[in-house]
């Protein structure tokens, strides 16, 4: 659930406000984001995600979080944690994480996974199910 957002980071971009699907955070009138309907917050983190000053915390919990130190956050690593995760802050636009390259491998199954003998027995039995 959506708990901090650290003013001194935020940059005002409002990524949060646009990425959000169930519309929790607002702007204020000086273009500052903030939480309006946490209750509404699934805890998806693309606002987390696509933040990327790192100005806000989405806990994994389904509930608030009361008594939450920004700085302990910040000190134990964990503002900014999920977009370091999903490795968004670990290379320029444009540029193709290293990961990705098994993505396909992953997809197909390596020879003799469950995926790949799925497929060789519907191949061989004339049916295409991918």
């Amino acid at each position: 659930m959506i708990e901090l957002i650290l003013e001194p980071r935020c940059v005002r971009c409002l990524a949060c406000v646009r990425v959000c699907p169930n519309d929790v955070l607002e702007a204020d009138g000086d273009g500052l984001p903030y939480v309006a309907r946490q209750q509404d917050c699934c805890s998806c983190f693309l606002c987390e995600a696509y933040c990327a000053p790192d100005a806000l915390y989405v806990a994994p919990e389904a509930y608030p979080l009361p008594g939450l130190d920004a700085a302990q956050l910040l000190a134990d690593g964990r503002i900014g944690a999920f977009r370091r995760a999903l490795g968004w802050d670990q290379r320029k636009p444009g540029e193709l994480d290293a990961r990705a390259g098994a993505a396909p491998a992953i997809q197909r199954g390596h020879p003799g996974s469950p995926q790949d003998l799925h497929r060789s027995e519907s191949y061989a039995n004339g049916i295409n199910r991918h």
